[in-house]
């Protein structure tokens, strides 16, 4: 399993059609999609809204990494990278308010 990236948000493919994310980054896509996280801390996705969280994150200048089935690896970093401040600012309250 991945960790969180400590202020670059992980991505994986975990099959031909499914991303997910853990934990801090987790709370992040929770927060910009309102994806459900599971008892696990793990956030899913279909390929088919990769774009879409692609163009969300660099928007909201998130560094991400994605790493593929086939072993390649995509990575977009920012200045400034803004992962702690959404993290730390807004989705930790979402996420309180939601539970």
């Amino acid at each position: 399993m991945f960790k969180t990236g400590g202020g670059t948000l992980i991505v994986r493919q975990t099959s031909g059609i499914f991303f997910e994310t853990y934990d801090n980054d987790a709370i992040i896509l929770n927060y910009l999609f309102n994806y459900k996280i599971t008892g696990s801390n793990r956030v899913g996705f279909p390929n088919t809204a990769l774009s879409k969280v692609i163009n969300t994150l660099e928007n909201k200048k998130i560094d991400y990494s994605l790493y593929y089935l086939n072993g390649l690896k995509e990575e977009h970093h920012t200045k400034p990278n803004n992962y702690d401040k959404v993290l730390n600012k807004d989705s930790l309250t979402m996420i309180l308010i939601k539970k």
